[in-house]
C-alpha cells in the first residue's frame, strides 16, 4: 500500500510534469508559431498540430495520465497573450484568441481519444497511428464548431457532405502529421521514461530545481523573442 509521503511525491512529480510540458508547449506556440505566422507558411497547422500531438504523446507515455492532457492545453494557451507583444496586436485579437482556443480543443481531443483507446494503443502500432489521425481530425472539428458558435466560422451553413469535404480539405494534413507525431512521442517517451523516473527518484532536489528552471526559461524567452530576427 502506498504511504502518504509516497503519494504526495507522486502527485508533486505529476504536477511538475504538467507544468513543464504545458510550458514547453506554450513556448513552442509563442516562438515557432509566431514565426510561422509571420512568414505566412501554408502548412503551419500541420506543423504545430504535429508538434503538439508529439508532446502530448510524450507526456502521456512518461506519466501514464492521459486524462491530465487538457491541463497542458490550458497552460500552453495561457502563453498565447504573449504573442500580443511579438505580433504587435491587442491581446483580444483573433490572432491571439483563435490559436489559444485551438490549443485547448486540441488537448481535449487528444485526451479523449487516448483515454478511450489507451489499452489498444499500448499494444498495436496501427492503433497508435490511428489515434494520431483521430486526434488531428477531432481537434479540427471541435475548433470549427467552436469558431462557428462565436460567429467566426461557416460550419452551421454547410451541408453534411460539405462538412466532410471541409474537414478532408483542411484537416487531413494535420491528421497525417498527427499519426507520425504520436508514434514519435510515444516511442521517445518509452525510451526516456526509465531515466526520467530514476532521475526523479534518486536526485529529487536536482530534478525539481531543473524542472522549475525550465518553466522560468519558457516564461522568459517570449519576452525577448522577435520572429522578425
Amino acid at each position: 500500500m502506498e504511504s502518504g509521503a509516497a503519494r504526495w511525491r507522486r502527485i508533486l512529480a505529476i504536477s511538475m510534469a504538467v507544468l513543464v510540458f504545458g510550458s514547453i508547449w506554450g513556448l513552442i506556440e509563442v516562438t515557432l508559431g509566431g514565426f510561422l505566422h509571420a512568414i505566412h507558411l501554408p502548412q503551419k497547422g500541420a506543423i504545430m498540430g504535429g508538434l503538439a500531438i508529439s508532446l502530448m504523446a510524450l507526456f502521456t507515455t512518461v506519466t501514464g495520465r492521459p486524462s491530465l492532457v487538457p491541463l497542458l492545453g490550458f497552460i500552453a494557451a495561457s502563453f498565447k497573450p504573449l504573442d500580443a507583444f511579438i505580433l504587435g496586436v491587442p491581446p483580444w485579437s483573433p490572432y491571439i484568441t483563435n490559436p489559444a482556443a485551438a490549443i485547448v480543443l486540441e488537448a481535449l481531443a487528444f485526451g479523449a481519444v487516448v483515454v478511450v483507446l489507451k489499452k489498444v494503443i499500448d499494444r498495436n502500432l496501427l492503433a497508435k497511428a490511428g489515434a494520431g489521425i483521430m486526434a488531428g481530425y477531432l481537434g479540427y472539428i471541435l475548433y470549427a464548431v467552436f469558431a462557428s458558435l462565436l460567429g467566426r466560422g461557416i460550419w452551421p451553413t454547410l451541408t453534411f457532405s460539405e462538412k466532410l469535404q471541409f474537414i478532408w480539405t483542411n484537416a487531413t494534413a494535420i491528421a497525417i502529421a498527427g499519426a507520425f507525431a504520436l508514434l514519435v512521442g510515444y516511442y521517445l517517451g518509452r525510451a526516456s521514461m526509465p531515466r526520467l523516473h530514476a532521475f526523479q527518484q534518486f536526485h529529487p532536489q536536482l530534478f525539481y530545481s531543473t524542472s522549475f528552471a525550465l518553466v522560468i526559461v519558457c516564461l522568459t524567452v517570449p519576452s525577448i523573442y522577435n520572429p522578425g530576427g
